[in-house]
C-alpha cells in the first residue's frame, strides 16, 4: 500500500505543477532574450523621444535601427506575445502583453540611472552598426544592462523522479 500512495503523492503534485499559473507564465531562456531586445529597443525608443531637443539627439540612428532590424524585433515580440498568451484568452493575452510594454516605457519615461542622452546617442549608433541576428541583439541588450522584469520567474529544469518501491 505504501508505494501506491507514494505514486498518487507524486502524480499529484506533478498535476500541481503543471496546473499552476506561475509555472504557465514562467520565462524560458529564448523568451528572456526576447525580453531583454524588446526592453532594449524600448529604453532607445524612449530616450528618443527624449534627447530630440539635445545636442545629441538619435532619434534618427534608433529609427535606421528599427529599420534595418526590423524582423528580427518584429519575431521578437511573436516570441513575447506567445509568453503572454500561455493559457489565457486572446484578450487577455493581448492586454497583458501591452500591460508589460507600457511598463517598460514608463520605467525608462520617468529616468533611469542610463538617461544620459549622449550614452543613449552612442548606445544607438552602436545598434544601428550590430549584426542582425538573435545573439548580437541579445549580446547588445546585456551592454547596455536591459534587465527585464519577468513576472512568473524563470523557468525550472524539469528533473525526473524515480520512486523506490
Amino acid at each position: 500500500m505504501r508505494p501506491i500512495i507514494k505514486y498518487l503523492v507524486a502524480g499529484a503534485v506533478s498535476t500541481t505543477l503543471l496546473a499552476s499559473p506561475a509555472s504557465a507564465a514562467c520565462w524560458s531562456q529564448t523568451e528572456i532574450n526576447a525580453a531583454k531586445v524588446r526592453t532594449f529597443e524600448t529604453m532607445l525608443m524612449v530616450s528618443a523621444l527624449r534627447c530630440t531637443s539635445s545636442e545629441h539627439d538619435l532619434l534618427r540612428d534608433y529609427n535606421n535601427f528599427v529599420r534595418a532590424k526590423r524582423p528580427l524585433l518584429a519575431k521578437m515580440n511573436v516570441i513575447m506575445r506567445a509568453h503572454f498568451g500561455k493559457g489565457k484568452s486572446a484578450k487577455r493575452a493581448l492586454n497583458d502583453y501591452d500591460n508589460y510594454i507600457i511598463s517598460i516605457a514608463n520605467r525608462y519615461g520617468a529616468g533611469t540611472s542610463r538617461d544620459d542622452c549622449s550614452e543613449m546617442a552612442a548606445l544607438a549608433k552602436t545598434a544601428v552598426r550590430s549584426d542582425v541576428s538573435t545573439i548580437a541583439l541579445v549580446n547588445l541588450a546585456n551592454a547596455a544592462g536591459s534587465h527585464p522584469k519577468l513576472p512568473g520567474g524563470t523557468c525550472s529544469i524539469n528533473v525526473a523522479l524515480r520512486l523506490k518501491e
